[in-house]
């Protein structure tokens, strides 16, 4: 049996990391490994979650807070993503 196991690293986002567009599009690359991100909306807000650092992990429990308020963190992650993205 042949097994493949890929070795990678998920990007860091830190609260003095400028150029957030570009740790969005390698962090969006690794999840095309994984079904080209489609089907997965819950697993990417979880992996987002473990790539961000001080204010930008504020502001990921901030909105996650906010989010499971209103029960959209459950029923609409993708939207939720895309808030805490922009």
């Amino acid at each position: 049996m042949i097994r493949i196991d890929p070795k990678m690293q998920w990007p860091i986002l830190n609260s003095d990391d400028m150029d957030v567009d570009e740790f969005y599009e390698e962090f969006e690359g690794v999840l095309r490994l994984a079904n080209d991100i489609k089907g997965f909306p819950m697993e990417r807000l979880l992996a987002l979650k473990s790539s961000l650092r001080g204010s930008r992990a504020e502001t990921y429990e901030h909105v996650k807070r906010q989010r499971q308020k209103n029960g959209t963190f459950a029923t609409d992650p993708e939207a939720v993503y895309d808030i805490i993205k922009g």
